[in-house]
């Protein structure tokens, strides 16, 4: 063999040694005809602390979410699309903002709501259904503003006196319905102003008098 030939051998051999393997790629579409690409593969560059992602049984936590959701007067396919959405039935999921476990409650939502263990699921789904429940009542049982309520805040949603032109929140509210109804649903044009003032009017309070009308009935009023 020739000097040439022994070189090109060697090269490639050392190209095989130190080269990482190609990860596998795999296409899915979800539920709402999102095109998703999974990296099953491991890398150089990945980090070996974080475990690998499995896939998650959804009919895990189907008594739990029965239980809970009648007890709030919800519909369990609801609960099952917002938690497909929002942690896809994962209860150790945690969020870039720092939402936990199934339903995805912020630290101080789970406060309020008196849930101890975000991640323990039937204290995550107790919480989660509780806090739709209000929201639900709040807005009136509109599933849409409940719905963006969940997602934006529901100081947002009285901000803009509809769903937020937040496009996350409009897009979540999207895959939410469509997992529970089946098609995809038409929103209304996202507002172009906000219907009251800024977050820092809103927090002013306002003065809030009592007095006795003419026919002797109680009348309250706020002053501006």
């Amino acid at each position: 063999m020739s000097t040439r030939p022994r070189i090109l051998v060697l090269w490639t051999l050392t190209l095989l040694i130190t080269t990482p393997a190609a990860p596998e790629v795999k296409l899915s579409v979800d539920a709402d005809g999102t095109l998703l690409v999974h990296n099953d593969g491991s890398s150089s560059r990945s980090n070996p602390s974080t475990p690998p992602r499995v896939s998650i049984p959804e009919h895990r936590w189907d008594g739990l979410i029965d239980l809970y959701s009648q007890r709030r007067s919800l519909d369990p396919d609801l609960v099952r699309a917002i938690i497909r959405v929002e942690s896809a039935f994962d209860d150790r999921a945690v969020s870039r903002k720092g939402a936990m476990g199934l339903m995805q409650l912020m630290p101080e939502t789970a406060r309020e709501l008196d849930v101890d263990d975000p991640f323990d699921p039937e204290h995550n789904i107790q919480g989660g259904t509780r806090y739709l429940r209000r929201l639900l009542d709040d807005f009136g049982e509109n599933l849409t503003l409940a719905l963006a309520a969940y997602n934006a805040g529901p100081t947002a949603v009285r901000r803009w006196g509809d769903i937020p032109p937040y496009r996350e929140t409009r897009d979540y509210i999207r895959r939410v319905l469509t997992l529970y109804q089946g098609f995809v649903p038409s929103l209304p044009p996202p507002p172009k102003r906000p219907a009251v003032g800024s977050e820092h009017e809103l927090g002013r309070a306002r003065p809030v008098r009592i007095e006795r009308g003419p026919d002797d009935r109680l009348l309250i009023t706020t002053g501006k």
